[in-house]
């Protein structure tokens, strides 16, 4: 084993270096080399540094709209789908008109506002009269009081209906006097409560409909959830605020950052996994709701730790070591405790300090020549 060890040194170094044999070996557990040996061998460090250490968590999850921007819209009145200004798939603006309804409702609306009037202006005059001959003594104060009853009353009637005919967009106070005939029938329109995409069209031409008759779903895709599902061993890990890495296979080559905005708190009982919300910025629209998702959730482990990328360490007998940086080409062997281990790093808890630079790339070469030196002196 250790004359294959050898054999790779020189192969790696080549004829322009010296072989392993010929490093130059200071006294104590240190290996030193040259400029040329260390470009040869492709050496490289990282410095020991302090920081958050964290864990990979893979979740599988689906891209969704998000509901707190998705709206069922419902009609402002029954009657008959007679045209269609928008259909499934388009982009429209708040108050955009999405169709027109034939309604009866209006006419009856108009009508009943037309008579609340008539009551109101009528009540209004007679208290009006009552209350100047009460004060004159003329009548008495029971009918003085019956008359200010029946006009609050009148009024609390035509507020209603004036309230029924805002409800069709139709202000009264601000159109000319017309009469109840007028009004044999009407077409209200259906328009978008909010900015967004039809993502759902439940009507066609000539459809009966009432007021509790859902006609689109409206959906806000400037924003969208990934609904990804958490085995057992990560719920305790998982919380709200960690950050997040979404991949979809329609773009491999593209990672989609967002937050984790919910956790929820009932298990799935046929899955045994519990439901995560990742919230997307999707200005771009290339998150379709209805796609596959991997979610990657990086969790803190430690909130400081002292690490060096795993590269670094190496087993040497029951010991684990790195190799230090000290210059001129010279790189100390150093034993190390380790702890926790993530992608990416590893957690030294005793043997190095932070700051202190560290043979990743190539490390495994250095041992290789301490143990041939080691060797050779035994």
């Amino acid at each position: 084993m250790r004359a294959l060890v050898v054999a790779f040194f020189v192969i790696l170094l080549g004829s322009e270096a010296v072989i392993a044999g010929d490093v130059e070996q200071p006294a104590g557990q240190d290996v030193k080399l040259t400029s040329k040996q260390i470009e040869l061998i492709g050496l490289k460090t990282a410095v020991a540094s302090e920081g958050v250490l964290t864990r990979d968590i893979w979740l599988n999850g689906e891209v969704t709209a998000d509901q707190d921007r998705t709206l069922q819209i419902m009609p402002k009145a029954g009657g008959v789908i007679v045209e269609l200004k928008k259909t499934l798939g388009d982009d429209v603006r708040a108050n955009d008109t999405l169709a027109l309804i034939e309604s009866q409702d209006i006419p009856a609306a108009w009508a009943t506002y037309d008579v609340a009037r008539s009551k109101a202006d009528l009540a209004d005059n007679q208290f009006a009269r009552n209350e100047t001959l009460w004060n004159k003594k003329v009548i008495a104060e029971e009918d003085y009081l019956v008359s200010k009853q029946g006009a609050t009353e009148a009024q609390a009637q035509l507020k209603a209906a004036v309230q029924k005919l805002a409800l069709f967009g139709i202000d009264p106070t601000k159109m000319p006097e017309m009469a109840s005939a007028n009004f044999t029938s009407s077409r209200v329109p259906v328009t978008a409560p909010m900015t967004g995409t039809i993502v759902e069209k439940k009507i066609a031409i000539g459809d009966q409909v009432t007021e509790q008759s859902p006609l689109f779903r409206l959906a806000n895709l400037d924003k969208v959830w990934v609904i990804a599902n958490a085995f057992e061993p990560d719920m305790a890990s998982l919380k709200v605020g960690l950050q997040a890495s979404v991949k979809l296979r329609a773009y491999p080559q593209r990672t989609f950052e967002g937050t984790i905005t919910w956790v929820s708190q009932v298990l799935d009982e046929k899955t045994r996994t519990l439901a995560v919300r990742v919230e997307l910025d999707n200005q771009e629209r290339l998150l379709k709701p209805g796609s596959f998702a991997r979610v990657l959730v990086l969790v803190p482990e430690k909130s400081t730790s002292l690490s060096v990328p795993p590269a670094a360490v190496q087993r040497q007998d029951k010991d684990q070591i790195v190799f230090v940086d000290e210059g001129s080409g010279v790189y100390k062997r150093r034993v190390v405790k380790t702890a926790l281990q993530a992608p990416g790093a590893i957690e030294i808890v005793q043997g190095l300090k932070a700051g202190e630079r560290v043979v990743t790339e190539g490390s495994f070469v250095l041992k290789s020549e301490l143990e041939k030196s080691n060797f050779g002196e035994d």
